[in-house]
């Protein structure tokens, strides 16, 4: 690129010295004729060169045009039809190249600016999105251990109160005491509470996913939307998506997650679907919901911003649409990696 750019400066440098060489030949053949007219193309080469080569050079060419006009006067003195013009000429091509070369001067700083700042903010770009990225990261990190904190630690503890409280119960019942009703009613709250817990250890951090495939994940997902959002969910995949990648799989799981999160949560939804399906070139992921349109407050939320991340680190685009009278969908489309088209 840069050849090319002096290359081509190398041509516009000849063919100039070339017309100001016809130009000089012309002005001492054709003065007879047209006497001082001869010096109107002057002022238009001088100021070409001026914006062609910036003012210091438009001096320079200034002074070859001085010296030119210098040996008409010599040569034709007797056949200028005005002596003022010998006065004129010099001041006329002094301004010209100022004002030309001054203003090619501020364009090419004006675009040395803009390719400093045009640097500066795809530097400053790169930064942002490694640091989005580590923030992701942490955040997906933070999620495994609360995830696993919440599995193995709480879980099993409550593991261990239903065991006791179940034991208590029966004693209780074989002994014929009033207590055992109350018994039996803290039994299934605890197994109520164990189950909430592992929905949402599950839904933190799908472990299932790297074991056994996207589908699972997802109908998990549905169920804890059931349980812990009081919403009618379901879960639906087309094609072979359970040989997805096991990062990808985590991506679409994460996409279709925080977007059904964050349609409950603006749209007071009742019912939502989600569905995600595998083509040959492209993975096509959808949350149909039956709440109030989510577009306008959508554009404003943090939560759609980092979804919007999440869908364009990989390549994906993501639109809003209207589906009958009372239904949204929320549309994510993702192309697929060579690696995920091959598999």
């Amino acid at each position: 690129m840069r050849n090319c750019g002096s290359r081509m400066r190398h041509r516009t440098t000849i063919l100039y010295t070339i017309a100001w060489i016809a130009y000089i030949v012309f002005t001492f053949g054709l003065f007879p004729y047209l006497n001082t007219n001869v010096l109107i193309p002057s002022v238009i080469l001088l100021g070409l060169g001026g914006w062609l080569f910036g003012r210091t050079v438009g001096f320079c060419i200034g002074f070859v045009a001085l010296a030119h006009q210098f040996l008409l006067y010599q040569t034709f003195a007797a056949d200028y039809a005005h002596f003022e013009e010998r006065a004129v000429g010099p001041f006329l091509y002094i301004t010209l190249v100022g004002l030309s070369g001054t203003l090619r001067n501020n364009l090419d700083g004006i675009k040395e600016a803009n390719e400093r700042l045009d640097k500066a903010v795809l530097v400053r770009t790169e930064e942002l999105g490694r640091l989005t990225q580590r923030i992701i990261e942490h955040l997906e990190t933070a999620r495994i251990s609360r995830g696993q904190e919440l599995h193995d630690g709480i879980g099993q503890q409550l593991t261990g109160i239903q065991l006791y409280a179940t034991s208590l119960a029966d004693q209780l019942a074989a002994e014929q005491n009033g207590g055992a009703s109350l018994a039996y009613s803290l039994t299934t709250r605890s197994r109520i509470i164990h189950n909430k817990i592992r929905h949402a250890s599950r839904t933190v951090y799908p472990m299932q996913i790297r074991k056994v495939g996207l589908r699972p994940a997802l109908d998990e997902l549905a169920s804890c939307l059931r349980l812990n959002q009081n919403v009618e969910a379901s879960a639906e995949t087309v094609g072979d998506v359970d040989s997805v990648p096991a990062s990808t799989a985590l991506q679409l799981y994460r996409i279709c997650q925080e977007t059904a999160l964050l349609v409950i949560s603006r749209s007071r939804a009742k019912r939502i679907s989600i569905k995600v399906a595998s083509f040959p070139s492209s993975f096509e992921l959808a949350v149909v919901h039956d709440g109030i349109p989510t577009a306008d407050t959508l554009a404003n939320s943090t939560e759609a911003r980092l979804i919007d991340y999440r869908v364009a680190q990989i390549h994906g685009s993501m639109e809003s649409r209207r589906e009958g009278e009372r239904l949204e969908s929320l549309k994510v489309s993702i192309p697929k990696t060579l690696e995920e088209t091959a598999g």
